[in-house]
């Protein structure tokens, strides 16, 4: 099959000077320095989309805390999957987040890292070979950490059962 090349009197052009932009140069990041603090980091980042985002939450968490109100963290998974649970930890224990709340899939990543110290199969390979989320352990730590505490919680429970499980080796 040939492909036509395009017609290019068919192009219009715009004026740059006119045209809507996004980004100024104002707007863009700033190198982080070494020794520089992690507000330093966040300052520097982009005032675009997510980035102003970023700032926008730190801020009305900072100042919920300030003002003496919860700071409730709700997240998925993917958190905890791609290694950021330490820092979500040193912020409950900094007392910034006062609370967090889960899905599920959270929960088995958590499980799953305080029991092997490892998490996150590859998802697209075990759909295609029927394996997709059939880790044996993780199953029965949580059926039998629900089991050992009626009740309770989901959250509770494993919680409690994980406080008491021997760590990863």
């Amino acid at each position: 099959m040939t492909i036509p090349p395009a017609d290019l009197n068919k192009l219009r052009l715009c004026d740059l000077d006119l045209r809507q932009s996004k980004v100024e140069s104002g707007m863009l990041g700033r190198p982080w320095t070494a020794g520089g603090s992690l507000c330093e980091f966040v300052r520097g980042l982009p005032h675009v989309l997510a980035a102003d985002d970023l700032r926008a939450a730190a801020d009305a968490m900072v100042n919920a805390r300030r003002a003496g109100r919860p700071v409730i963290l709700a997240m998925g998974a993917h958190v905890i999957k791609v290694g950021l649970s330490p820092l979500v930890i040193a912020a409950m224990e900094g007392g910034l987040i006062t609370g967090l709340a889960l899905n599920g899939a959270g929960m088995i990543h958590d499980v799953e890292m305080a029991l092997a110290g490892r998490t996150s199969e590859d998802v697209a390979e075990a759909l295609a070979d029927g394996s997709f989320g059939t880790a044996r352990q993780t199953g029965e730590f949580i059926n039998q950490a629900v089991a050992a505490g009626p009740g309770q919680g989901l959250g509770l429970a494993v919680g409690r059962a994980l406080g008491q499980a021997p760590p990863p080796s």
